[in-house]
């Protein structure tokens, strides 16, 4: 900020990686990250998913879950098996990450580039991507933002069709809620 540059942070919702303190714990069976998380014990659930979800990269990472040694379970990981899917219908999850976003908004960060968003929320049934949900999490990021950091910026990474980009920036009564 003194040299007069603003500073941009990449931060990515949808996934974290396994090596990553809360899955670390999830693997050591700490039921709480375990819940931050999509942990299957069968295939019956995650083959249920993968009629419908799309394969991100189908050639360099097929499937959409990893089997976990340590708990012998599968988890959610549409783009790597290093890169596990959070489970954002645990409220737990989602006052995290939103504690993560104040707490950079607060060590100065002006823009938060938010990475993979489309992906965030799952449905069995669903293609999981771009679903109403999504957008209810990006309010929900931005308004508490708002609340603590108000001349933060939200830019997404929202991989869509491009009839698709215009719900990012919200729509009908939250136009302008969602990403800047």
């Amino acid at each position: 900020h003194n040299q007069k540059m603003s500073v941009v942070a990449d931060i990515v919702l949808n996934h974290s990686a396994d090596s990553n303190e809360w899955a670390m714990k999830a693997k050591q069976g700490d039921e709480k990250y375990k819940d931050y998380f999509y942990f299957f014990k069968g295939r019956e659930i995650p083959d249920e998913y993968e009629k419908t979800m799309t394969e991100i990269f189908p050639d360099t990472a097929p499937g959409n879950f990893t089997w976990v040694e340590e708990q012998k379970e599968w988890v959610m990981t549409l783009f790597h098996n290093y890169q596990w899917d959070l489970n954002y219908k645990n409220p737990r999850l989602l006052v995290e990450m939103i504690d993560n976003l104040l707490f950079l908004a607060n060590k100065g960060v002006d823009i938060m580039r938010l990475d993979a968003v489309a992906y965030m929320w799952k449905e069995i049934g669903k293609r999981n991507e771009n679903l109403p949900q999504v957008h209810t999490l990006l309010q929900i990021f931005k308004l508490c933002g708002q609340m603590v950091a108000p001349a933060v910026a939200y830019i997404a990474e929202a991989i869509v069709a491009p009839n698709e980009i215009i719900k990012y920036f919200g729509e009908g009564i939250s136009q302008g809620d969602e990403c800047d």
